[in-house]
Protein backbone atom coordinates (compact mmCIF):
# COMPACT_ATOMS: atom_id res chain seq x y z
CA UNK A 1 0.00 0.00 0.00
CA UNK A 2 3.42 2.38 1.22
CA UNK A 3 4.67 1.49 -2.20
CA UNK A 4 1.51 2.34 -4.16
CA UNK A 5 0.75 5.13 -2.86
CA UNK A 6 4.78 6.31 -2.99
CA UNK A 7 5.00 5.73 -7.40
CA UNK A 8 1.60 7.41 -7.16
CA UNK A 9 2.94 10.39 -6.07
CA UNK A 10 6.42 9.92 -8.16
CA UNK A 11 3.78 9.91 -10.94
CA UNK A 12 1.93 12.82 -10.23
CA UNK A 13 5.19 14.81 -9.59
CA UNK A 14 6.87 14.02 -12.85
CA UNK A 15 2.95 15.09 -14.54
CA UNK A 16 3.37 18.52 -12.86
CA UNK A 17 6.96 19.02 -13.42
CA UNK A 18 6.49 18.17 -17.55
CA UNK A 19 3.49 20.08 -17.17
CA UNK A 20 5.40 23.07 -16.53
CA UNK A 21 7.74 22.37 -19.03
CA UNK A 22 5.40 22.66 -21.46
CA UNK A 23 4.11 25.91 -19.81
CA UNK A 24 7.56 27.17 -19.74
CA UNK A 25 8.32 26.20 -23.45
CA UNK A 26 5.16 27.51 -24.37
CA UNK A 27 6.07 30.75 -22.61
CA UNK A 28 9.10 31.44 -23.87
CA UNK A 29 7.72 30.62 -27.71
CA UNK A 30 4.96 33.55 -27.08
CA UNK A 31 7.86 35.93 -25.67
CA UNK A 32 10.28 35.07 -28.93
CA UNK A 33 7.19 36.00 -30.87
CA UNK A 34 6.16 39.15 -29.22
CA UNK A 35 9.98 40.09 -29.27
CA UNK A 36 9.94 39.23 -33.15
CA UNK A 37 7.14 41.37 -33.55
CA UNK A 38 7.78 44.10 -31.45
CA UNK A 39 11.66 44.27 -33.56
CA UNK A 40 9.82 44.03 -36.92
CA UNK A 41 7.45 46.87 -35.59
CA UNK A 42 10.39 48.97 -34.76
CA UNK A 43 11.91 48.56 -38.26
CA UNK A 44 9.13 49.10 -39.53
CA UNK A 45 8.57 52.47 -37.69
CA UNK A 46 11.97 53.47 -38.33
CA UNK A 47 11.70 53.31 -41.93
CA UNK A 48 8.45 54.61 -41.84
CA UNK A 49 9.95 57.77 -39.39
CA UNK A 50 13.34 57.90 -42.33
CA UNK A 51 10.58 57.86 -45.31
CA UNK A 52 9.07 60.72 -43.83
CA UNK A 53 11.50 62.86 -43.21
CA UNK A 54 13.03 62.41 -46.80
CA UNK A 55 9.85 63.19 -48.03
CA UNK A 56 9.16 66.18 -45.81
CA UNK A 57 12.91 67.56 -46.60
CA UNK A 58 11.95 66.86 -50.43
CA UNK A 59 8.41 68.85 -49.80
CA UNK A 60 10.55 71.74 -48.44
CA UNK A 61 13.24 71.48 -50.73
CA UNK A 62 10.35 71.80 -53.57
CA UNK A 63 8.39 74.38 -51.84
CA UNK A 64 5.55 72.58 -51.17
CA UNK A 65 5.08 73.72 -47.88
CA UNK A 66 5.81 77.33 -48.79
CA UNK A 67 2.84 77.39 -51.68
CA UNK A 68 0.50 75.86 -49.45
CA UNK A 69 1.35 78.54 -46.34
CA UNK A 70 -1.39 80.99 -46.85
CA UNK A 71 0.17 84.19 -44.80
CA UNK A 72 -1.27 87.53 -46.33
CA UNK A 73 -4.69 88.53 -47.30
CA UNK A 74 -7.23 91.21 -48.58
CA UNK A 75 -10.42 91.13 -50.30
CA UNK A 76 -10.40 89.29 -52.78
CA UNK A 77 -6.43 87.88 -53.08
CA UNK A 78 -3.95 85.74 -51.18
CA UNK A 79 -0.08 85.68 -51.04
CA UNK A 80 0.87 82.28 -50.03
CA UNK A 81 4.60 82.13 -48.21
CA UNK A 82 6.68 81.13 -51.75
CA UNK A 83 5.64 85.04 -52.59
CA UNK A 84 6.68 86.26 -49.29
CA UNK A 85 9.87 84.96 -49.62
CA UNK A 86 10.58 86.33 -53.20
CA UNK A 87 9.25 90.09 -51.90
CA UNK A 88 11.51 89.49 -48.59
CA UNK A 89 14.61 87.84 -50.22
CA UNK A 90 14.05 90.66 -53.24
CA UNK A 91 14.16 93.10 -50.29
CA UNK A 92 17.33 91.72 -48.66
CA UNK A 93 19.05 91.95 -52.12
CA UNK A 94 18.21 95.37 -52.88
CA UNK A 95 20.09 96.40 -49.26
CA UNK A 96 22.93 94.22 -49.88
CA UNK A 97 23.53 94.91 -53.55
CA UNK A 98 23.12 98.90 -52.53
CA UNK A 99 25.52 98.61 -49.67
CA UNK A 100 27.92 95.73 -50.26
CA UNK A 101 31.24 97.76 -49.13
CA UNK A 102 29.04 98.35 -45.70
CA UNK A 103 27.36 95.53 -44.80
CA UNK A 104 30.36 94.30 -42.29
CA UNK A 105 30.06 97.89 -40.82
CA UNK A 106 26.43 97.38 -40.29
CA UNK A 107 26.89 94.31 -38.82
CA UNK A 108 25.53 92.23 -41.18
CA UNK A 109 27.10 88.54 -41.68
CA UNK A 110 26.13 87.40 -44.77
CA UNK A 111 26.88 84.09 -44.11
CA UNK A 112 25.16 83.60 -41.29
CA UNK A 113 20.72 83.12 -40.93
CA UNK A 114 19.27 86.78 -40.64
CA UNK A 115 17.26 85.32 -37.93
CA UNK A 116 20.23 85.08 -35.51
CA UNK A 117 21.60 88.26 -36.18
CA UNK A 118 20.82 91.38 -34.31
CA UNK A 119 19.66 94.63 -36.65
CA UNK A 120 21.92 97.44 -35.91
CA UNK A 121 18.84 100.24 -37.84
CA UNK A 122 16.81 98.69 -35.15
CA UNK A 123 16.47 99.12 -30.62
CA UNK A 124 15.60 95.23 -30.93
CA UNK A 125 14.73 92.56 -33.53
CA UNK A 126 17.19 90.55 -36.07
CA UNK A 127 17.95 91.73 -39.41
CA UNK A 128 14.96 89.02 -40.50
CA UNK A 129 12.38 91.46 -38.12
CA UNK A 130 13.88 94.30 -40.26
CA UNK A 131 13.57 93.07 -43.56
CA UNK A 132 9.88 91.26 -42.78
CA UNK A 133 8.68 94.70 -41.34
CA UNK A 134 9.56 95.93 -45.16
CA UNK A 135 8.63 92.94 -46.83
CA UNK A 136 4.95 93.65 -44.95
CA UNK A 137 4.90 97.40 -46.59
CA UNK A 138 5.84 96.12 -49.60
CA UNK A 139 2.76 92.85 -49.76
CA UNK A 140 0.36 96.15 -48.15
CA UNK A 141 0.69 98.34 -50.64
CA UNK A 142 0.79 95.85 -53.81
CA UNK A 143 -2.56 94.05 -52.51
CA UNK A 144 -3.89 97.24 -52.08
CA UNK A 145 -3.79 98.69 -55.62
CA UNK A 146 -3.64 95.32 -57.00
CA UNK A 147 -7.68 95.09 -55.07
CA UNK A 148 -8.25 98.48 -56.87
CA UNK A 149 -7.24 97.65 -60.17
CA UNK A 150 -9.50 94.27 -59.87
CA UNK A 151 -12.50 97.09 -58.97
CA UNK A 152 -11.68 98.69 -61.64
CA UNK A 153 -11.69 96.00 -63.91
CA UNK A 154 -8.34 95.78 -64.85
CA UNK A 155 -5.88 93.23 -65.95
CA UNK A 156 -2.61 92.31 -67.21
CA UNK A 157 -2.57 92.43 -71.20
CA UNK A 158 -0.38 90.39 -73.73
CA UNK A 159 2.29 93.25 -73.16
CA UNK A 160 2.40 93.03 -69.21
CA UNK A 161 2.67 89.22 -69.89
CA UNK A 162 5.25 89.77 -72.75
CA UNK A 163 7.33 91.51 -69.96
CA UNK A 164 7.30 89.32 -67.03
CA UNK A 165 8.31 86.48 -69.80
CA UNK A 166 11.02 89.08 -70.22
CA UNK A 167 12.40 88.68 -66.67
CA UNK A 168 11.90 85.42 -66.50
CA UNK A 169 14.08 84.97 -69.89
CA UNK A 170 16.36 86.92 -67.89
CA UNK A 171 16.54 84.74 -64.90
CA UNK A 172 16.85 82.08 -67.29
CA UNK A 173 19.99 83.32 -69.00
CA UNK A 174 21.98 84.44 -65.95
CA UNK A 175 21.57 80.86 -64.79
CA UNK A 176 22.90 79.54 -67.96
CA UNK A 177 25.54 82.01 -67.75
CA UNK A 178 26.58 80.88 -64.29
CA UNK A 179 26.58 77.14 -65.04
CA UNK A 180 23.18 76.81 -62.22
CA UNK A 181 20.07 74.91 -63.19
CA UNK A 182 17.05 77.03 -63.05
CA UNK A 183 15.56 76.02 -60.08
CA UNK A 184 19.10 76.23 -58.13
CA UNK A 185 19.52 79.78 -59.26
CA UNK A 186 16.18 81.17 -58.06
CA UNK A 187 16.53 79.62 -54.62
CA UNK A 188 20.07 81.32 -54.60
CA UNK A 189 18.20 84.43 -54.70
CA UNK A 190 14.94 84.08 -53.28
CA UNK A 191 15.09 81.75 -50.49
CA UNK A 192 14.63 77.56 -50.25
CA UNK A 193 11.73 75.79 -52.56
CA UNK A 194 11.02 78.98 -54.89
CA UNK A 195 10.46 78.10 -58.73
CA UNK A 196 10.37 80.82 -61.77
CA UNK A 197 6.88 79.63 -61.22
CA UNK A 198 6.47 81.49 -57.60
CA UNK A 199 8.60 84.14 -59.62
CA UNK A 200 6.32 84.66 -62.01
CA UNK A 201 2.96 84.67 -59.41
CA UNK A 202 4.75 88.27 -57.68
CA UNK A 203 5.63 89.53 -61.07
CA UNK A 204 2.27 89.62 -61.99
CA UNK A 205 1.11 90.75 -58.54
CA UNK A 206 3.48 93.64 -59.18
CA UNK A 207 2.11 94.42 -62.43
CA UNK A 208 -1.05 94.41 -61.48
CA UNK A 209 -0.05 96.83 -58.42
CA UNK A 210 1.40 99.33 -60.74
CA UNK A 211 -1.40 99.25 -63.45
CA UNK A 212 -3.96 100.11 -60.57
CA UNK A 213 -1.36 102.50 -59.16
CA UNK A 214 -1.14 104.16 -63.13
CA UNK A 215 -5.13 104.15 -62.91
CA UNK A 216 -5.07 106.00 -59.86
CA UNK A 217 -2.90 108.86 -61.22
CA UNK A 218 -3.98 109.12 -64.59
CA UNK A 219 -7.07 110.96 -62.81
CA UNK A 220 -5.42 114.19 -62.10
CA UNK A 221 -4.87 116.87 -63.88
CA UNK A 222 -3.68 120.82 -62.31
CA UNK A 223 -3.56 124.10 -64.43
CA UNK A 224 -1.34 127.00 -64.43
CA UNK A 225 -3.76 128.40 -62.23
CA UNK A 226 -3.02 125.20 -59.30
CA UNK A 227 0.93 125.86 -59.70
CA UNK A 228 0.44 129.58 -58.55
CA UNK A 229 -1.51 128.63 -55.53
CA UNK A 230 0.36 125.72 -54.70
CA UNK A 231 3.48 128.42 -54.94
CA UNK A 232 1.65 130.85 -53.00
CA UNK A 233 0.66 128.43 -50.28
CA UNK A 234 4.39 126.88 -50.05
CA UNK A 235 6.76 129.69 -51.23
CA UNK A 236 10.14 128.13 -49.97
CA UNK A 237 9.32 124.59 -51.53
CA UNK A 238 9.88 125.49 -55.32
CA UNK A 239 13.07 127.35 -54.52
CA UNK A 240 17.04 126.20 -55.20
CA UNK A 241 19.99 127.94 -54.49
CA UNK A 242 23.51 127.14 -55.52
CA UNK A 243 26.42 128.06 -53.32
CA UNK A 244 30.29 127.06 -52.19
CA UNK A 245 31.32 125.83 -48.95
CA UNK A 246 35.32 126.17 -47.30
CA UNK A 247 35.78 124.20 -44.15
CA UNK A 248 38.95 125.18 -42.02
CA UNK A 249 39.65 123.79 -38.86
CA UNK A 250 42.65 123.96 -36.15
CA UNK A 251 42.40 120.01 -35.68
CA UNK A 252 43.46 119.10 -39.63
CA UNK A 253 44.64 115.64 -38.71
CA UNK A 254 47.37 116.36 -41.59
CA UNK A 255 49.40 119.11 -39.71
CA UNK A 256 49.51 118.27 -36.41
CA UNK A 257 49.72 121.80 -34.56
CA UNK A 258 50.71 123.86 -37.37
CA UNK A 259 47.35 125.41 -37.68
CA UNK A 260 46.60 128.19 -35.57
CA UNK A 261 43.44 129.83 -34.92
CA UNK A 262 45.29 133.06 -36.19
CA UNK A 263 45.76 131.28 -39.67
CA UNK A 264 41.98 130.09 -39.45
CA UNK A 265 40.85 133.41 -39.12
CA UNK A 266 42.82 134.96 -41.60
CA UNK A 267 41.70 132.33 -44.25
CA UNK A 268 38.44 133.01 -43.14
CA UNK A 269 38.69 137.04 -43.52
CA UNK A 270 39.89 136.61 -46.86
CA UNK A 271 37.20 134.00 -48.58
CA UNK A 272 34.45 136.18 -47.11
CA UNK A 273 35.62 139.37 -49.05
CA UNK A 274 36.61 137.24 -51.83
CA UNK A 275 35.15 139.49 -54.86
CA UNK A 276 34.63 136.64 -57.30
CA UNK A 277 33.71 132.79 -56.97
CA UNK A 278 37.27 132.83 -59.19
CA UNK A 279 38.58 134.28 -56.04
CA UNK A 280 36.70 132.31 -53.52
CA UNK A 281 38.77 128.75 -55.18
CA UNK A 282 42.13 130.42 -55.29
CA UNK A 283 41.68 131.20 -51.70
CA UNK A 284 40.10 127.94 -50.73
CA UNK A 285 43.01 126.44 -53.34
CA UNK A 286 45.85 127.79 -51.81
CA UNK A 287 44.74 127.06 -48.24
CA UNK A 288 44.23 123.43 -49.30
CA UNK A 289 47.99 123.23 -50.37
CA UNK A 290 49.82 125.81 -48.50
CA UNK A 291 47.84 124.59 -44.69
CA UNK A 292 45.75 121.77 -44.60
CA UNK A 293 47.70 119.00 -46.70
CA UNK A 294 51.51 120.81 -46.36
CA UNK A 295 52.73 118.00 -44.87
CA UNK A 296 51.06 115.39 -47.38
CA UNK A 297 53.52 115.00 -50.44
CA UNK A 298 50.92 112.80 -52.00
CA UNK A 299 48.45 114.82 -52.59
CA UNK A 300 48.74 116.39 -56.23
CA UNK A 301 47.02 120.06 -57.41
CA UNK A 302 44.72 117.14 -59.08
CA UNK A 303 43.61 116.03 -55.95
CA UNK A 304 43.54 119.39 -54.25
CA UNK A 305 41.44 120.71 -57.61
CA UNK A 306 38.94 117.76 -57.64
CA UNK A 307 38.06 119.03 -54.03
CA UNK A 308 38.37 122.25 -54.73
CA UNK A 309 35.01 121.08 -57.34
CA UNK A 310 33.49 119.39 -54.63
CA UNK A 311 32.77 122.43 -52.23
CA UNK A 312 30.22 123.33 -54.72
CA UNK A 313 26.54 122.84 -53.43
CA UNK A 314 23.73 122.66 -56.58
CA UNK A 315 19.94 122.71 -56.18
CA UNK A 316 19.98 122.83 -52.13
CA UNK A 317 16.33 123.40 -50.79
CA UNK A 318 15.09 125.48 -47.52
CA UNK A 319 15.71 123.64 -44.48
CA UNK A 320 14.20 125.73 -41.48
CA UNK A 321 15.77 124.41 -38.96
CA UNK A 322 19.10 126.18 -40.38
CA UNK A 323 20.53 129.26 -39.39
CA UNK A 324 22.51 129.34 -42.65
CA UNK A 325 19.46 128.26 -45.01
CA UNK A 326 17.52 131.21 -43.80
CA UNK A 327 20.07 133.35 -45.02
CA UNK A 328 20.53 131.60 -47.99
CA UNK A 329 16.91 131.80 -48.71
CA UNK A 330 15.97 135.50 -47.83
CA UNK A 331 14.89 137.40 -50.74
CA UNK A 332 17.35 140.24 -50.25
CA UNK A 333 20.10 137.56 -50.97
CA UNK A 334 22.35 138.17 -54.05
CA UNK A 335 24.97 136.23 -56.17
CA UNK A 336 28.55 136.87 -54.57
CA UNK A 337 27.54 137.29 -51.09
CA UNK A 338 28.87 135.25 -48.15
CA UNK A 339 28.39 133.76 -44.98
CA UNK A 340 30.87 132.94 -41.68
CA UNK A 341 29.94 130.15 -38.93
CA UNK A 342 32.38 129.44 -36.37
CA UNK A 343 32.18 126.89 -33.38
CA UNK A 344 32.95 128.47 -30.26
CA UNK A 345 34.39 125.12 -29.16
CA UNK A 346 36.75 123.90 -31.85
CA UNK A 347 37.07 127.19 -33.48
CA UNK A 348 36.37 125.56 -36.67
CA UNK A 349 35.14 127.75 -39.40
CA UNK A 350 32.76 127.58 -42.33
CA UNK A 351 32.40 130.29 -45.30
CA UNK A 352 29.84 129.94 -47.51
CA UNK A 353 29.44 131.72 -50.78
CA UNK A 354 26.47 132.58 -52.67
CA UNK A 355 26.56 131.57 -56.57
CA UNK A 356 22.96 131.70 -57.09
CA UNK A 357 20.24 132.91 -54.78
CA UNK A 358 17.26 131.06 -54.15
CA UNK A 359 14.68 131.54 -57.18
CA UNK A 360 12.69 128.77 -58.83
CA UNK A 361 13.93 127.02 -62.01
CA UNK A 362 12.18 128.59 -65.06
CA UNK A 363 14.11 126.74 -67.59
CA UNK A 364 11.26 124.33 -69.81
CA UNK A 365 11.70 120.69 -69.07
CA UNK A 366 11.84 118.82 -72.46
CA UNK A 367 8.78 115.80 -73.67
CA UNK A 368 9.27 112.96 -75.89
CA UNK A 369 8.07 109.61 -76.94
CA UNK A 370 10.49 106.60 -77.08
CA UNK A 371 10.44 102.42 -78.07
CA UNK A 372 12.60 100.41 -75.37
CA UNK A 373 13.66 97.55 -76.86
CA UNK A 374 16.06 95.42 -74.30
CA UNK A 375 18.75 92.97 -75.27
CA UNK A 376 16.33 90.01 -73.45
CA UNK A 377 13.46 91.09 -74.50
CA UNK A 378 14.34 90.67 -78.43
CA UNK A 379 16.79 87.67 -77.59
CA UNK A 380 19.92 89.22 -77.95
CA UNK A 381 21.80 92.49 -78.22
CA UNK A 382 22.43 92.52 -81.45
CA UNK A 383 18.62 91.60 -82.59
CA UNK A 384 17.54 94.27 -80.49
CA UNK A 385 19.45 97.21 -82.28
CA UNK A 386 18.42 95.96 -85.49
CA UNK A 387 14.72 95.78 -84.36
CA UNK A 388 15.21 99.20 -83.09
CA UNK A 389 15.91 100.33 -86.62
CA UNK A 390 13.97 98.43 -88.47
CA UNK A 391 11.28 100.37 -86.07
CA UNK A 392 12.52 103.48 -86.56
CA UNK A 393 12.93 102.91 -90.21
CA UNK A 394 9.11 101.96 -90.46
CA UNK A 395 8.15 105.02 -89.24
CA UNK A 396 10.29 107.13 -91.54
CA UNK A 397 8.90 105.14 -94.14
CA UNK A 398 4.99 105.71 -93.13
CA UNK A 399 3.27 109.31 -92.08
CA UNK A 400 6.15 110.30 -89.32
CA UNK A 401 4.22 111.84 -87.39
CA UNK A 402 3.60 111.83 -83.38
CA UNK A 403 0.65 109.87 -83.79
CA UNK A 404 2.40 107.18 -85.90
CA UNK A 405 4.75 106.89 -83.49
CA UNK A 406 2.95 107.05 -80.54
CA UNK A 407 1.12 103.42 -82.35
CA UNK A 408 4.23 101.92 -82.80
CA UNK A 409 5.40 102.55 -79.14
CA UNK A 410 1.71 100.96 -77.83
CA UNK A 411 2.35 97.64 -79.82
CA UNK A 412 6.29 97.29 -79.54
CA UNK A 413 7.87 99.16 -76.46
CA UNK A 414 8.52 97.04 -73.70
CA UNK A 415 8.93 100.06 -70.89
CA UNK A 416 5.81 100.78 -69.21
CA UNK A 417 4.89 103.88 -71.31
CA UNK A 418 3.74 102.13 -73.59
CA UNK A 419 0.19 102.25 -72.69
CA UNK A 420 0.59 105.83 -73.30
CA UNK A 421 2.09 105.72 -76.95
CA UNK A 422 5.66 106.04 -75.40
CA UNK A 423 4.64 109.31 -73.78
CA UNK A 424 7.38 110.73 -71.25
CA UNK A 425 6.50 114.51 -70.51
CA UNK A 426 8.69 117.32 -68.51
CA UNK A 427 11.69 115.45 -68.46
CA UNK A 428 14.23 117.77 -66.48
CA UNK A 429 18.03 117.55 -66.95
CA UNK A 430 19.89 114.88 -65.60
CA UNK A 431 16.69 112.60 -64.53
CA UNK A 432 16.88 110.35 -67.58
CA UNK A 433 19.52 107.99 -67.63
CA UNK A 434 22.96 109.78 -69.20
CA UNK A 435 22.69 109.02 -73.05
CA UNK A 436 19.31 109.36 -73.25
CA UNK A 437 19.64 112.99 -71.18
CA UNK A 438 22.06 113.85 -73.55
CA UNK A 439 20.09 113.24 -76.84
CA UNK A 440 17.22 114.94 -75.57
CA UNK A 441 18.88 118.01 -74.14
CA UNK A 442 21.30 118.67 -77.26
CA UNK A 443 20.97 122.07 -78.01
CA UNK A 444 20.43 121.20 -81.38
CA UNK A 445 17.45 119.15 -80.71
CA UNK A 446 14.40 119.82 -82.56
CA UNK A 447 10.66 118.82 -82.26
CA UNK A 448 10.18 115.40 -84.51
CA UNK A 449 13.29 114.94 -84.41
CA UNK A 450 13.81 110.82 -84.17
CA UNK A 451 16.80 108.50 -83.30
CA UNK A 452 17.57 105.42 -81.52
CA UNK A 453 20.12 106.12 -78.76
CA UNK A 454 21.33 102.84 -76.86
CA UNK A 455 21.14 102.77 -73.17
CA UNK A 456 22.53 100.07 -70.01
CA UNK A 457 18.77 99.32 -70.37
CA UNK A 458 18.90 98.87 -74.01
CA UNK A 459 17.78 100.87 -77.38
CA UNK A 460 15.19 103.72 -77.12
CA UNK A 461 14.10 104.77 -80.87
CA UNK A 462 13.09 108.50 -79.36
CA UNK A 463 10.83 110.65 -80.80
CA UNK A 464 11.33 114.56 -79.47
CA UNK A 465 7.95 116.25 -78.99
CA UNK A 466 9.28 119.16 -77.77
CA UNK A 467 9.38 121.41 -74.96
CA UNK A 468 7.24 120.80 -71.42
CA UNK A 469 6.27 122.77 -68.29
CA UNK A 470 8.69 125.01 -67.08
CA UNK A 471 10.64 123.38 -64.36
CA UNK A 472 9.17 124.99 -61.49
CA UNK A 473 5.94 123.72 -62.89
CA UNK A 474 6.64 120.87 -63.51
CA UNK A 475 7.83 120.24 -59.65
CA UNK A 476 4.90 121.61 -58.23
CA UNK A 477 2.70 119.58 -60.44
CA UNK A 478 4.42 116.42 -59.58
CA UNK A 479 4.28 117.70 -55.61
CA UNK A 480 0.46 118.00 -55.71
CA UNK A 481 -0.06 115.06 -57.71
CA UNK A 482 1.95 113.34 -54.93
CA UNK A 483 -0.11 114.79 -51.82
CA UNK A 484 -3.43 113.75 -53.50
CA UNK A 485 -2.64 110.27 -54.19
CA UNK A 486 -1.23 109.73 -50.97
CA UNK A 487 -4.54 110.67 -49.50
CA UNK A 488 -6.24 108.54 -52.13
CA UNK A 489 -3.77 105.67 -51.49
CA UNK A 490 -5.00 105.80 -47.40
CA UNK A 491 -8.32 105.66 -48.33
CA UNK A 492 -8.00 102.48 -50.32
CA UNK A 493 -6.04 100.65 -47.14
CA UNK A 494 -8.60 101.02 -45.05
CA UNK A 495 -11.34 99.93 -47.77
CA UNK A 496 -8.98 97.22 -48.44
CA UNK A 497 -7.01 95.84 -45.20
CA UNK A 498 -4.82 93.26 -45.55
CA UNK A 499 -4.12 90.91 -42.94
CA UNK A 500 -0.48 89.08 -42.06
CA UNK A 501 0.01 85.76 -40.52
CA UNK A 502 3.00 86.87 -38.77
CA UNK A 503 3.73 83.38 -37.33
CA UNK A 504 3.34 81.45 -41.00
CA UNK A 505 5.21 84.42 -42.71
CA UNK A 506 8.47 83.81 -40.06
CA UNK A 507 8.47 80.30 -40.97
CA UNK A 508 10.52 81.14 -44.36
CA UNK A 509 14.10 80.23 -45.03
CA UNK A 510 16.47 82.98 -44.51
Amino acid sequence: MGNTSSRTKDAEARTLAAEKKRLAAEAAEKKERRNRAIIIVSVVAAVLIIGFLLVYGKLNTNGFFLRHTNSVSSETITVDNAVVSYFFHDSYLRFANSNGSYLSYFGLDTSKSLKSQLCTFTDSGSWFDYFMSGTKATLTQLLTLAEEAKARGIELDEHDKKSIDSTIDGYKSAAAAYGYSENYYIRSLFGTGLTLDDVRRALELSALASKGSKAIASEYNYTSADYEQYVEDTPTALLRADYAVVSLATSDGMVEGDVTEEIIDAYAARLAAAASKEEFDSIAYEYLKDVAYKNDADKTEEDIQKEIDGFTVEGVTYNESSEFSQWLFDSARQAGETYSHTDEGTHATQVYYVISPASMNTTPTRTVRHILITASGAGSDEAASARADELLAQWKAGAATEDSFAALAKENSEDSSYAEGGLIPNITEGETVEAFDAWVYDEARRPGDAEVVKSDYGYHVIYYVGDGLLVWEAEADTALKNAQYQKDYEALTEKYPVEFDLKSMYRIDA
